[in-house]
């Protein structure tokens, strides 16, 4: 179903669909899908060869993709698995929302691994951001956050790495674009459509 959802994606799009993947850290989102949290790294990669398989299999079930062997993946995490899996089926890496210095600290480690599997080029970087913008917007930033991330250290770096104002916003897409980024993914929380607006006049858009 998953390789069948993604394909009919990649067609609608036209070939537009880019995937950024990762088994995730949250065991209440496993729980309630009635899967073992410790088995979801094995899971994770049978899905992938599975998934692969098929996008590249004329005689496959469901659609073909609009991209030759699949949508391009990119992959989360920072483990030596994690980074195989990149290495394996991916286009790049994405990071997660925890700042500008957590993604340069994992840099370096995404590069060797990329050139360790004598892969052609360079991964493609990609980064994700929170923010909020406008009146009460640290509040707003602080308490969807802390809705989110329940729990662990992930929920504090993550709330410390959030940008509430327009400098913040600026100086982390530079500190981004500075440090390798080839794209940057901001999430807005609480507000509405003028988070939008709010986001482009920070960038100088």
């Amino acid at each position: 179903m998953f390789a069948k959802a993604t394909a009919t994606l990649d067609r609608l799009s036209r070939g537009r669909l880019v995937l950024g993947l990762a088994p995730g850290g949250r065991e209440d989102d496993y729980n309630a899908s009635g899967v073992e949290f410790d088995q979801r790294g094995k899971l994770f990669d049978a899905l992938l060869e599975r998934a692969v398989r098929q996008w590249q299999d004329d005689g496959g079930i469901g659609p073909h993709p609009a991209t030759g062997g699949g949508p391009p993946l990119l992959f989360g995490g920072f483990t030596e698995r994690a980074l195989r899996r990149m290495t394996t089926y991916g286009r790049g890496w994405i990071g997660g929302a925890q700042g500008v210095a957590n993604f340069r600290t994992i840099l370096p480690r995404v590069r060797q691994a990329w050139r360790d599997a004598g892969k052609a080029g360079a991964p493609r970087l990609v980064a994700t951001a929170h923010f909020s913008l406008g009146p009460d917007a640290q509040q707003r930033l602080h308490s969807r956050l802390a809705n989110y991330y329940t729990s662990g250290t992930y929920t504090s770096e993550s709330i410390e790495a959030g940008l509430s104002t327009p400098d913040e916003v600026a100086r982390e897409v530079a500190a981004y674009a500075e440090a390798g980024c080839d794209e940057l993914i901001l999430f807005p929380h609480g507000g509405g459509q003028e988070q939008v607006d709010l986001l482009a006049d920070a960038v100088g858009l």
